[in-house]
């Protein structure tokens, strides 16, 4: 009790001490004086003494009384705080409304006693009790006494002592804290959100309550002292904000256009009849709809109504499939962006906006959420049907005048595509280039970042090797950071994922970024580049730097050697104009053969060894049908995995999709290092990229891939088997790895 502060009582009552050694310290000097003075003049010894002893008593009894004055105050004083504290212990006990215990973690966590206001709410009538705390909370006694001990500061080293001698495995109480179990349902969520401890929450009937906890020491023993605090109100405020928190949507009907031309309705009947639906829809949900710009609406809705969504699938999506509009050739659909995230109005606006943006790039016909992390991620439902080509020749003229003007104002320019090039990537990075030079007027602040290793990157610089202006415009990644300048522009191409880019270091250092892509954004940028010119839509990278070429300026600067590249890349990612070609494939196509692309020389690239042929024929052999209607192969390589790799197993899946009654196909192919799969599909109603992104992949509706770590070949078909069945099965939602 040593470090506890003295009472009031016990400060006021006079010490005896100063009198005690006063007195005799008196005596022994008058009597020294008195044997001076008697052997000074013998004849007045008598009247000295009388004198010393008069002294004597004139300095003692004031002395004396107010001493004794003193102490019959302080005795009054002590006796009036005696009373005073047993009537206030007793209105704590019995009178009062705060419940309270008293806890022995010595004893096992014990319960020793507690208030009538405790008592009265849990029904115990003695106020006097050895219970188990188990009976009462599902806290530990450990977990409170930690508490307890870190709430007070004054006597943090007394009672941490107390603490480590009774809990000697974890002698920490700050670490008992910070590695408690954490809660997870309304009431933990709500005492969270408040800033306590979700573990000194003690539900009672309905009500609910926080432990406070505060160390005591009786008799050389540590006790706690846990009163409560109702936290019933704000926890059902809590509860009813959460159910009513307003999640954001936003609403864009995305094929009113195709409606128009194709099923005999007009643009705004069609409308019409959508927005009547979505009426009814958001009614259901109790939420609230508005139209804010043509053919765009904005919803808002209450949290609780969330979930029921969520089960449904959106099953909004296929209600507006079966409206009947025209004919019926052509199913109306929309796309919805929602974010159910955390933050201000303005933030949760922007996230339900990226999840629209995304759920445009991916093809329209779905909804896409967007969430925290803990609360499962971003998630993506529909996108089952194939969405329609759409004409994106007029953004690609503004991208074109844009970049342009970046380009002017940029004091150098850097240009590269992803890891391990392929002719898609090489093409797009040289066409921009070109445009690059043309604005410039030289080639001498140009330089395009290369893995100079590559091969396909050895045959590129083979055929531009007659145009000077690239003699010295390619260099090394891991050199590339020392060009970059105060006013560097950054362009990407093929590619919008910062992992896989030629040189992730750029990105930060770079001014500014620009994105030439046309694989579907799979996650956010931490940074806002200056152009995303990012359409999944387009079948390769290099038609869109084709058509932005095409609607530029310099549109007749490009040479026969960059014209007959730009071709292979798209002849590479549409694999002989079959796959993802639309009318603007063929559109920049005609443009390249305008500047003298040439076929032959584009086609002589993607000649096979007899190694590849001899692999391919491997993977016939091994080719598996699975539900009737897809086709799986596989092959195991003994070594590391390369870029001719994922080529062949896109060449082996390819192959597949030419025999009879298939509509899907994938190809896996096992090495030391890893797994690739690639997955493409020819029925407008299986999405390979849904069924990859179930694996940690993605990609376009008929073109998608994805990279595994090292398992076993049982595994991986196991995971695979097991995404088809989801998409083929209608499981709707899937989750992103973004």
């Amino acid at each position: 009790m040593s470090q506890h502060k003295k009472s009031g009582a016990d400060s006021m009552e006079p010490s005896p001490r100063p009198l005690l050694l006063t007195a005799p310290l008196l005596a022994v000097v008058l009597m020294l004086f008195i044997l001076l003075m008697s052997n000074l003049i013998p004849a007045q010894t008598s009247q000295w003494t009388l004198l010393s002893v008069a002294v004597y008593f004139a300095v003692m009894v004031p002395m004396l009384s107010v001493y004794i004055s003193r102490s019959i105050r302080a005795s009054r004083l002590k006796k009036d705080l005696s009373t005073f504290s047993s009537g206030l212990l007793d209105t704590v006990q019995n009178v009062s409304d705060l419940p309270y215990f008293l806890l022995d973690p010595a004893d096992g966590g014990t319960v020793k006693m507690m208030s009538s206001a405790m008592r009265r709410l849990i029904d115990i009538r003695s106020w006097t009790h050895n219970f188990p705390l188990s009976d009462l909370s599902t806290t530990s006694a450990r977990h409170i006494f930690a508490s307890a001990v870190c709430s007070r500061e004054d006597m943090l080293d007394s009672f941490r002592n107390d603490y480590a001698r009774l809990f000697p495995d974890e002698p920490d109480p700050e670490k008992e804290l910070s590695e408690a179990e954490r809660q997870n349902d309304d009431f933990a969520n709500a005492l969270r959100a408040a800033g306590k401890d979700p573990r000194m929450g003690l539900p009672i009937s309905s009500s609910r309550f926080l432990m406070h906890a505060t160390p005591l020491r009786a008799h050389e023993r540590p006790y706690c002292l846990v009163w409560l605090d109702d936290m019933t109100d704000y926890v059902n405020r809590f509860a009813k904000d959460e159910r009513e928190y307003p999640i954001i949507a936003y609403i864009y009907l995305d094929n009113l256009e195709e409606l128009a031309q194709y099923v005999g309705v007009t643009a705004r009947s069609a409308s019409s009849k959508i927005e009547e639906e979505l009426n009814k829809w958001a009614t259901e949900i109790n939420g609230l709809l508005r139209e804010y710009d043509t053919d765009r609406y904005l919803l808002v809705f209450p949290k609780e109504n969330l979930q029921g969504l969520l089960d449904s699938g959106f099953d909004i999506l296929e209600r507006v499939h079966a409206l009947e509009l025209g004919d019926k050739s052509v199913p109306a659909t929309i796309s919805i962006g929602l974010a159910s995230t955390v933050g201000s109005l303005p933030d949760r606006s922007r996230d339900a906006l990226f999840a629209l943006d995304m759920a445009l790039q991916r093809g329209g016909d779905q909804a896409v959420l967007r969430a925290p992390a803990d609360d499962g991620g971003t998630r993506y439902f529909g996108g089952r049907n194939k969405s329609m080509e759409k004409d994106i020749s007029r953004s690609l003229r503004v991208t074109s005048q844009v970049l342009c003007q970046r380009i002017r104002t940029a004091e150098n320019i850097l240009i590269m595509g992803h890891k391990n090039p392929d002719y898609d990537a090489l093409a797009s990075c040289i066409g921009v280039a070109r445009m690059a030079m043309c604005v410039k007027g030289s080639p001498d602040s140009i330089h395009i970042v290369s893995d100079m290793g590559n091969p396909e990157f050895n045959q590129f610089r083979e055929a531009l090797s007659g145009l000077h202006e690239y003699d010295n415009i390619f260099i090394a990644s891991d050199a590339s950071t020392e060009f970059i300048r105060p006013d560097t522009l950054l362009i990407v191409c093929d590619v919008n994922n910062v992992n896989i880019t030629e040189s992730r270091d750029l990105i930060p250092a770079a001014t500014w970024v620009v994105f030439i892509d046309h694989h579907t954004r799979q996650a956010e940028f931490n940074f806002t580049p200056v152009i995303e010119m990012i359409q999944p839509q387009a079948s390769s990278a290099s038609e869109l730097v084709a058509c932005m070429l095409m609607q530029s300026p310099y549109y007749d600067k490009l040479t026969k050697e960059e014209a007959t590249l730009l071709l292979a890349g798209i002849m590479l990612d549409t694999k002989n104009f079959v796959n993802s070609t639309g009318w603007q494939t063929f559109e920049a196509a005609q443009y390249l053969y305008t500047r003298n692309a040439h076929t032959d020389k584009a086609r002589a690239y993607f000649r096979e060894t007899m190694d590849d042929i001899v692999v391919s024929g491997q993977f016939d052999r091994l080719s598996r049908t699975y539900r009737g209607c897809i086709a799986v192969t596989w092959q195991v390589f003994r070594r590391q995995l390369n870029s001719a790799d994922k080529i062949a197993a896109s060449k082996a899946a390819d192959k597949l999709l030419t025999a009879d009654n298939i509509r899907a196909s994938f190809a896996i192919v096992y090495a030391d290092n890893g797994v690739v799969i690639s997955g493409r599909s020819s029925d407008p109603t299986i999405n390979v990229g849904t069924i990859l992104r179930d694996l940690g992949g993605g990609g376009h509706f008929d073109s998608a891939g994805t990279q595994l770590p090292r398992t076993s070949v049982g595994d991986v078909a196991a995971q695979l088997r097991t995404a088809i069945d989801k998409y083929m099965d209608g499981t709707r939602a899937t989750k992103t790895n973004s």
